[in-house]
């Protein structure tokens, strides 16, 4: 029987290969998370959601996640090579001050030169750790009834840890700690963040035992650092509670976008493009940490519940930064939200597809993917599209036109003094204002409002088609997953809620801060909002899907980067477009978003649909292919461009 309750069939294959899961082959919350992956209108998320072995990694990726504290062959020359000379330049003579700092301060109180003589051997490690050991050995401490200056007091060893404590909670603990932060935050710098680290425990937890070594230590001595350069080019790799470095490097941008909106007084912010450029970079990792926790949970969830969260909040994002542009711009930047769901139509169906075929065509010479499942998307698609231009085009037929002129001025005709005519100049005819055509305001926007109730329930058929009635359509070319391990979940179940929770709750304080910060730039800036809209606002919220679809076809899994792309101006049309509408015309604000595109708009994207159906009708993708796509993108892109701005307390779509 081809109609396959996907629900039932994902149970048994639970019970039936839940022992060889067991033991290494796929992980199930993996395998369920590819399901999810191919229904209709969800958008593929590519990265683990399951723990994975280190023994399942590379021995590049094991080797970066290893503690620096087993000796190891160095097949270099030496230690000398412009990373470790970095490390010395940029951190180290600086960290070797603070040691000489604090070992005086140590060291002039009598008590404190036990802890004088531990800080004086370290410091000529930070300044060059390479090669050199830091050991515990037992014996070199000085226990808590051992005296210090020939007496056994114990409370003379109490006063010198506490000043020990106090010296190096001022001198030597900050340091170490930025240390650590700038150097994490360089990436290729984790090695040396790591070294900050341990050291940091070390003058905490055992300081009186700590010996440094420049020789190859005993059997019997407890190595707890050793390191052989300050730089590893392969840290990129690196990841933290199942997340990618990078991303989790970036949350300090979110911390300092919040900070100057809400905590730091106007007077001691930044300029306003450093701003701007902050509250975009925190808009990244926050796209991240959703989408994380969206199929995390969902794949913790019942199967159709899990489909239903990861559609209903997959446009959370982008729902989120167009209501708040809205309603903080009191309808000013409605300009803004068009152009910018015009411009994550175009990314999802020409930039987002054509950089996957053209990565994926790099490393592969021709990648195939499952035409019929695209021809599937591509017919919900096309149904998209025109349900949301309907109103555009009702509206370009019989909307009111007005004749504007300008430079007008009356000459005398026959030389009678009743008999006159006017002569103007750039005349045309322009369509009302729409608040103030009776075509719009009695049928343009009672039709888009009807639209915007019917498009989500076209979604949920969608959605019903692919997981009860045709699923076998989209299980038919399944792929198996190459990820592998324990059916552990990187983040539970609870924790993916409070994530999902916490990131939705941030991303909304950092939007009303874009959208702040974006008026301003558009008064220091030749740029139209539209293009900002158009470009900006339009891509940097969707950059996780943009380096998951390229990944998937690197992969050469190019069925699953096409499928994000057409799910996204899915979701786009079905929900997002009809959630701005239905919220921008119940939400008090000067002007609404009236779901009337200009022209140009409507032709791009038409275009945009066309071209990615007829290129996926053969199954087959190249990066010619992509490059042409990219191309085709940037040429309607640089059109938007050289609009004439308008005058955004008015909305006139130039029809």
């Amino acid at each position: 029987n081809s109609m396959l309750d996907t629900s039932s069939s994902y149970e048994k294959l639970v019970s039936s290969d839940s022992a060889s899961n067991m033991y290494g082959s796929t992980s199930l919350l993996e395998e369920k998370k590819n399901r999810i992956n191919r229904l209709f209108g969800i958008i593929p998320w590519k990265h683990h959601i399951s723990k994975r072995s280190m023994s399942e990694r590379s021995n590049v990726v094991r080797e970066l996640h290893e503690e620096p504290v087993k000796p190891k062959k160095w097949t270099g020359a030496s230690f000398v090579n412009p990373g470790n000379i970095a490390w010395a330049v940029l951190f180290g003579w600086w960290l070797y001050l603070f040691y000489l700092f604090a070992c005086f301060f140590l060291a002039i109180t009598y008590i404190g030169l036990p802890y004088a003589k531990t800080v004086w051997k370290l410091k000529n490690y930070v300044l060059w750790p390479f090669g050199r050991y830091i050991v515990l050995r037992r014996d070199l401490g000085i226990q808590e009834n051992t005296p210090l200056n020939g007496n056994s007091r114990k409370d003379t060893n109490i006063i010198a840890k506490i000043w020990y404590y106090f010296v190096i909670g001022i001198f030597l603990l900050p340091v170490h700690a930025l240390s650590l932060f700038i150097t994490w935050e360089f990436i290729v710098l984790i090695p040396m963040s790591k070294v900050n680290r341990i050291l940091m425990k070390l003058l905490v937890m055992d300081p009186l035992n700590i010996e440094v070594l420049y020789t190859d230590p005993e059997i019997t001595d407890d190595i707890k650092l050793v390191t052989y350069q300050a730089v590893n080019l392969h840290s990129y790799k690196y990841t933290l509670f199942g997340m990618h470095v990078l991303l989790v490097n970036l949350l300090p941008f979110v911390l300092f976008s919040i900070a100057e909106g809400w905590i730091v007084p106007e007077k001691y912010r930044p300029p306003v493009m450093v701003l701007f450029v902050m509250d975009l970079v925190a808009v990244i990792p926050l796209a991240y940490y959703i989408g994380m926790a969206i199929s995390s949970f969902a794949a913790q969830s019942n199967y159709f519940v899990g489909a239903v969260l990861t559609a209903t909040f997959g446009s959370v994002i982008e729902m989120i930064l167009y209501f708040s542009a809205i309603a903080t711009s009191d309808g000013e930047l409605v300009t803004l939200v068009t152009y910018a769901i015009t411009g994550t139509l175009l990314g999802c169906l020409l930039l987002l597809p054509g950089l996957s075929m053209l990565f994926g065509g790099f490393k592969h010479k021709e990648q195939n993917f499952n035409a019929v499942a695209t021809g599937v998307s591509s017919v919900f698609l096309l149904v998209s599209i025109a349900g949301v231009y309907v109103p555009t085009i009702f509206y370009q037929v019989y909307g009111n036109h007005e004749l504007e002129c300008h430079e007008c001025f009356a000459t005398e005709s026959n030389m009678s003094f009743s008999n006159y005519s006017l002569s103007c100049h750039e005349c045309k005819y322009v369509q009302l204002e729409l608040e103030e055509d009776p075509i719009y305001t009695g049928g343009a926007r009672i039709l888009a409002l009807g639209i915007s109730i019917l498009l989500p329930l076209s979604y949920i058929i969608g959605l019903f088609f692919t997981l009860r009635t045709h699923s076998h359509i989209y299980s038919k070319f399944e792929e198996e997953d190459s990820a592998e391990g324990h059916d552990a979940p990187e983040w539970g179940r609870w924790a993916s809620l409070a994530v999902l929770i916490v990131s939705t709750g941030l991303f909304t304080l950092v939007a009303e801060n874009l959208v702040h910060v974006i008026q301003e730039v558009l008064d220091h800036v030749d740029i139209s909002q539209g293009f900002i809209g158009l470009t900006i606002v339009a891509i940097v919220p969707s950059i996780a899907e943009y380096l998951n679809a390229i990944q998937f076809s690197i992969n050469n899994n190019v069925s699953l980067s096409l499928e994000i792309g057409t799910s996204a101006a899915v979701q786009c049309c079905l929900i997002q477009i009809p959630a701005v509408v239905i919220f921008s015309n119940f939400y008090p604000t000067s002007i609404r978003f009236p779901l009337i595109f200009p022209t140009i708009h409507v032709f791009a994207v038409v275009l945009a649909v066309i071209i990615i159906s007829l290129l996926l009708f053969d199954g087959k993708s190249n990066y010619f292919q992509g490059a042409g796509m990219v191309i085709i993108y940037i040429i309607l892109v640089s059109s938007f461009y050289f609009i004439p701005q308008e005058d955004p307390t008015s909305y006139k779509p130039d029809l």
